[in-house]
């Protein structure tokens, strides 16, 4: 009867560290979905902007050389922005894929493997496997907003001198 008690308790410990792991990998999906609409919406939509208004200023007033010539740079700042902030979004969504799918193997491997091994709180750690490119990504990110900033700064020195 000890024995029946003692595997009821632990299937009850493993089904609660199941839940545990399974609502943390939802929640690290549910932050790529939000990271990715932030990111678009923020650095995508800036640096896109400082292109159309990059062009348009070349396109329609632009007669002085330095003045193209400064142009020239900002529309290049501005499209690097943009190229960044997709980066940006590419290494976010997928460094949280990765996060998640390290827990689901730790359900797989630590919580439906052997019973005979306790669960050790290791199964809690932060996930190692994606955590590097999500780094990546928030310095991709800031180069990003470097890019908008500096080319903002750039064509208002030049337009306004």
């Amino acid at each position: 009867m000890s024995n029946l008690s003692e595997m009821s308790k632990e299937h009850e410990r493993r089904l609660q560290a199941r839940k545990s792991l399974v609502d943390w990998a939802m929640r690290l999906n549910d932050q790529a979905a939000e990271w990715d609409l932030e990111s678009v919406k923020h650095l995508v939509v800036l640096n896109a902007a400082g292109v159309a208004g990059s062009t348009t200023l070349l396109a329609n007033g632009a007669n002085a050389a330095a003045l193209k010539r400064a142009l020239v740079i900002v529309l290049a700042l501005f499209g690097a922005g943009v190229i960044l902030a997709v980066l940006n979004l590419t290494l976010a969504s997928r460094s949280f894929d990765t996060m998640a799918k390290d827990i689901h193997q730790r359900i797989e491997t630590e919580l439906d493997g052997d019973w005979s091994v306790p669960i050790d709180a290791h199964v809690f750690r932060p996930p190692e496997k994606g955590r590097k490119m999500n780094q990546w990504g928030v310095r991709v990110a800031v180069a990003s907003a470097v890019c908008a900033v500096i080319a903002t700064g750039f064509l208002t020195y030049t337009l306004f001198n």
